[in-house]
């Protein structure tokens, strides 16, 4: 997935959505409330640690895929 565009990142927010970390509507807009809720998924359902300034995108997405899986 690349999230520069606007129907990937709401396919994103509605991902996030379902998982139960992003509440905002579905605009394609990797905003704030989308960064929150990605980093939030992250660490709750991947063990990413806190202190991670960036998201790693491959191993985002890997863990995205491992969650799907359960």
């Amino acid at each position: 997935w690349l999230w520069s565009t606007w129907e990937n990142v709401r396919v994103l927010q509605s991902f996030l959505n379902e998982a139960g970390y992003y509440n905002f509507s579905f605009h394609g807009i990797y905003d704030e409330n989308t960064q929150i809720a990605m980093r939030r998924f992250l660490i709750s359902e991947c063990n990413w640690p806190q202190t991670n300034q960036g998201i790693l995108w491959p191993q985002a997405r890997a863990c995205i895929q491992e969650f799907l899986q359960k």
